[in-house]
């Protein structure tokens, strides 16, 4: 058991970690009441009264350039307001709040793969810093918590990325930063090089794709990032996109099933109730209808974008799926399955 002096080391540290945390939230452009303070202060980790906040903020104003409202203090049945104090120069306190720690915790496990090259490198000392501050050892906290509980599992097989040169990732963040054309050798069927307009980068699994429009051509393209042997920057020509692009649009077309870009279809199936369920909640479609005659199966009519990646998705489900509609995609997933069949007799 703790005796009483290393209670009371405790208690003192867990008030400078308070106290530390309120000078952090404060700012020079508007005041923080007292009551915001502890809301703050209680979503990470900390349970304060308001009495506490005031007496803190008092014995900071002491030391530190911050300052009550006079107004407020003037009228006390209205909320006392904290800030900096505007007229002195900003007071770097350094460190990482909970709240920051936890968002580059965040970044660190599921986003670094968007951030333009070198950009990860500068911030490596901040992700071992916020581990650091989540796995203080003064007691566990709400974010702390947060970080512990929170994982990303693929819906699919999980496939090991395939890896792209660092010179690539390099020139090809750069060229969408600096919005101009890039010259690429790329691997596919017959090594080609070629002066590419990038347009954006899109996840695709575990798979980065480049949108880009070659030059002399008017429509985006996708370019997987690790069949990039080289990539030169040209930084004299600006890149310009086909007329009315947008990426979001591109994508919401159909761009990442990889053909057929933009054709829609009335898609009507026949799925056994088990694997369909989830339809009823995650629809294929704003249109989705889904009719359940009783038989063990579900009825269900959307309409979806034809592409490769709705066939795979039609092939995944095996016998539990019948494609009732349009007659041309029945033919393509009866020809999949018979050939499928055949291999295993």
């Amino acid at each position: 058991m703790p005796d009483k002096n290393e209670k009371q080391d405790h208690k003192e540290r867990e008030t400078i970690r308070r106290q530390f945390h309120m000078l952090r939230m404060l700012n020079r452009t508007s005041k923080v009441s007292t009551k915001e303070l502890r809301s703050r202060l209680e979503g990470t980790g900390f349970s304060v009264t308001e009495r506490t906040i005031q007496r803190d903020l008092r014995d900071l104003s002491a030391i530190f350039p911050i300052v009550c409202d006079a107004d407020e203090q003037a009228r006390p049945s209205k909320p006392y307001g904290w800030s900096w104090k505007k007229d002195e120069p900003a007071c770097d306190l350094g460190g990482l709040t909970i709240p920051e720690a936890l968002a580059f915790q965040m970044l660190a496990r599921f986003g670094t793969h968007f951030l333009p090259a070198g950009i990860e490198d500068c911030l490596q000392p901040y992700f071992r810093a916020s581990e650091r501050q989540l796995n203080a050892s003064m007691g566990a906290t709400a974010a702390k918590n947060w970080a512990r509980k929170i994982r990303s599992v693929p819906p699919t097989q999980p496939l090991l990325p395939a890896p792209v040169s660092e010179n690539v990732q390099q020139a090809v963040h750069a060229s969408l930063m600096k919005n101009c054309c890039v010259k690429i050798r790329y691997r596919s069927e017959k090594a080609k090089q070629a002066v590419v307009h990038p347009l954006g980068l899109v996840e695709h699994g575990r798979s980065v794709y480049l949108a880009a429009r070659f030059e002399s051509f008017d429509d985006a393209r996708l370019l997987a990032l690790h069949r990039i042997s080289s990539v030169e920057l040209l930084e004299e020509s600006p890149a310009s996109a086909p007329d009315g692009f947008d990426l979001d649009k591109y994508i919401a077309d159909g761009a990442m099933g990889f053909g057929e870009l933009g054709k829609s279809i009335r898609l009507q199936m026949r799925i056994r109730h088990q694997a369909g369920r989830h339809l009823i909640e995650n629809r294929l479609s704003a249109d989705q209808t889904i009719d359940d005659p009783g038989d063990g199966k579900l009825l269900v009519t959307a309409t979806v974008n034809l592409t490769e990646r709705l066939r795979w998705w039609l092939l995944g489900f095996g016998g539990d799926v019948e494609v009732l509609a349009p007659d041309e995609l029945r033919q393509d997933i009866k020809k999949a399955l018979e050939e499928a069949a055949s291999r295993y007799r």
